[in-house]
Parts: C-alpha cells; structure tokens; sequence
C-alpha cells in the first residue's frame, strides 16, 4: 500500500469550517478566503482500492489514527505487509514509525517517486467526491465532517465500477 499526505486541490476551508470549492483559473485559494486542506490517503493499487480523508491542518489527525481507520472495520481495506511512503514523513507524527512496526507492517520510503507522486495527484482532486450523495444539492459548501462521509461513500460506491471495468 501507499500513502501520501498532500494539500486538496481545487478546495478549501472556508471562515466556518466548511469545504467549498474555488477556481484556480480565476482566483486562487487564498485569494477566495480558503484555508488549505490536508488530504490523507493510502491506497492498495494492486485491489484497486483506497480510502481518503480531509484534514485541516490547524488541527492535525495523527497519521497512525487514519491508518487505523482505513484499514479495519467492514470497509477496510486491511493491514498490508508494507507501506511506502515519501521519506518526509517518516518523521512528520512522532511515534507514527514505532506504530507501523507495532502493527507488524514493513514501513519504507517508496522506491519509485513516479508512482507515489500519481497516487498523490489522483487523491487530490476531491471535490466532486466531498459533494456525493448529499441532499442532492451539489456545489455548496459542506461541513468537514459532512464532505469526508461523502467522499467515504463516494470512494466505496465506485470500487466495484471501477473492479468491473477494469
């Protein structure tokens, strides 16, 4: 599995903690009163499954509390053998390396930076999972909690389309 952390393109936190879109053709992030946001994911390319999450980085998740998300429970995606990941992060969460190992996962820089670098990118472009299913009025500003329970629906929901045509 790979994970990466990375700022949300295309979105923001606005003044009231909620996600909203902006235009980087028009006016950039800062430019439209958003504060930038973390997107946590890890990914297990070869099940062509993955999990997300938004974060505002004023308030940190610990790396090892999303890990522990996204692999258990009933959509899980389970605990790998190894996890690559950007060698920044190895030390970004104090106690996140002795963590991994005490789950029994080999953690590792990922060898090839190509493949890292289009997880990230394909894991940043959120907006339109963060507008999933939500009382069917899409391109308004949702609360964090709300976009990330919808990006979690979204991501689940296109799984098997995605296991289908592949």
């Amino acid at each position: 599995q790979f994970l990466t952390i990375a700022y949300a393109t295309k979105v923001g936190l606005d003044d009231r903690g909620r996600v909203a879109a902006f235009d980087r053709d028009l006016r950039g992030r800062k430019e439209s009163g958003l504060l930038p946001l973390l997107i946590y994911s890890v990914v297990a390319p070869c099940y062509s499954v993955f999990a997300r999450q938004l974060v505002d980085p004023r308030d940190p998740l610990p790396i090892s509390t999303f890990l522990s998300g996204a692999w258990c429970g009933p959509d899980g995606l389970g605990i790998p053998l190894s996890l690559e990941i950007r060698p920044q992060l190895l030390t970004a969460d104090r106690g996140f390396a002795a963590w991994i190992a005490a789950q029994g996962v080999h953690l590792r820089p990922a060898p090839s930076n190509t493949s890292l670098v289009a997880f990230e990118r394909s894991a940043q472009d959120v907006w339109f999972a963060t507008q999933w299913r939500l009382d069917n009025e899409y391109s308004k500003p949702r609360k964090l909690d709300r976009a990330n329970d919808a990006m979690r629906h979204y991501d689940l929901f296109t799984v098997p389309h995605h296991k289908l045509n592949s």
